[in-house]
């Protein structure tokens, strides 16, 4: 019988910001974050709009570095 996801784990969370929001078009992380925040999230972990901005920090800090150059 399938399993039904009803929250996402906080290090799901922690490898996508890691490692998925480098590479997926900046367009595309609000609709995403919104997707894991629509399941049950730890309350101890940061909420939506504050982990949608480190999203958006890491992709910035990401790119910029590779249009200047510059290793991640």
């Amino acid at each position: 019988m399938p399993k039904i996801i009803t929250a996402i784990p906080t290090e799901v969370l922690e490898y996508y910001l890691q490692n998925v929001v480098p590479t997926v078009w900046i367009t595309n992380i609000e609709e995403q974050v919104n997707g894991f925040y629509a399941f049950s999230i730890d309350p101890s972990y940061h909420d939506r709009i504050t982990f949608l901005a480190m999203c958006h920090k890491k992709w910035e800090r990401h790119n910029t570095n590779q249009i200047e150059g510059h290793p991640v």
